[in-house]
């Protein structure tokens, strides 16, 4: 190859190089955004929004259910969700002791997907809960605005029969909670009451302009060294 050719393949090439140089600054704000969305546990708290189901009017195996004044669409497509007044049954742990309380049901004798969809996110979901049968589990997806999985969560609920607590929080704003199917012995006959949440608060404008930046003068500087 002659010396001018050379020269020119070199500087056509620099560009795609500093693109090359500039993948770990990338990745390391990619790595962030994907930390802040994992999904933790949490423990009782009073949420903006609640939803007693008191003033819900009792309906039976229906494919959705909408509650806390607008803000929750509880989704079936095997239509097995309702809200339920009087005695429930919980299989071999016996009848729900829960009084003429009225509560929500999902996946009544069934194991089938059903789903928490938010109207706005939430960074904090709770409630009380328990499912049909000893040993069993509540098997749960959560899901950003644009379908992006945040993370899951598999609780194998107490051996009682009443209403125990979970709850969630995640620094990225859910908007669907999918309760995913499983065998015999789990997301069965799943009974809730008392339900929590937190709508996410607008994106910092300026937390995200900041990282930007960040990025920018870290693109600029690797420029510099090229």
């Amino acid at each position: 190859m002659r010396e001018s050719e050379s020269a020119s393949t070199t500087h056509s090439t620099q560009p795609f190089m500093n693109r090359v140089k500039s993948l770990p600054l990338i990745a390391v704000c990619l790595a962030l955004a994907t930390s802040a969305s994992a999904i933790t546990v949490t423990g009782p708290f009073v949420g903006t929004l609640q939803e007693d189901f008191e003033s819900v009017t009792p309906v039976y195996h229906v494919p959705s259910v909408t509650v806390m004044g607008g803000e929750l669409t509880i989704s079936s497509p095997s239509s097995l969700v309702g809200v339920y007044q009087g005695g429930w049954g919980l299989g071999d742990k016996g009848s729900l002791n829960a009084g003429s309380t009225t509560i929500g049901f999902g996946n009544d004798g069934n194991s089938a997907t059903y789903s928490f969809n938010f109207t706005n996110a939430v960074t904090d979901f709770g409630g009380y809960w328990n499912t049909a049968w000893i040993g069993s589990s509540l098997d749960l997806a959560f899901y950003d605005a644009g379908n992006n999985l945040l993370g899951t969560d598999s609780w194998i609920t107490p051996n009682n029969n009443i209403l125990n607590w979970r709850g969630w929080s995640s620094s990225v704003g859910i908007a669907r909670i999918d309760v995913l199917p499983g065998n015999h012995l789990s997301n069965e006959s799943i009974a809730f009451d008392n339900l929590q949440a937190n709508v996410a608060a607008a994106p910092d404008s300026g937390a995200t302009a900041a990282l930007l930046g960040l990025a920018l003068v870290g693109l600029a500087a690797l420029r510099r060294k090229s």
